[in-house]
């Protein structure tokens, strides 16, 4: 992990993930996404609208994907291993 942008989940930046490409990602998931070529960790947040990927420290905004976006969910984050 190289952000802080989880922090209130407790995934600090300098933190190892432990990501399961076979676990589907669901709603409330903490989820490794690729957007735009882009990594990022984030919480998956599905509804009628489409999906929303949302930080969990508030100096970052949630990211609403939009249909035109390449957005793929690569991964669900199942450990995070604090580095010292």
């Amino acid at each position: 992990m190289n952000s802080d942008s989880m922090i209130e989940a407790g995934i600090h930046s300098g933190d190892v993930l432990i990501v399961d490409r076979s676990i589907k990602a669901v709603n409330g998931k903490v989820i490794v996404a690729i957007l735009n070529g882009e990594l990022l960790v984030r919480r998956l947040q599905t509804h009628i609208k489409g999906v929303t990927l949302v930080a969990e420290n508030k100096k970052y905004g949630n990211i609403q994907v939009d249909e035109f976006s390449n957005y793929a969910a690569w991964g669900v984050v199942v450990y995070s291993i604090h580095t010292v």
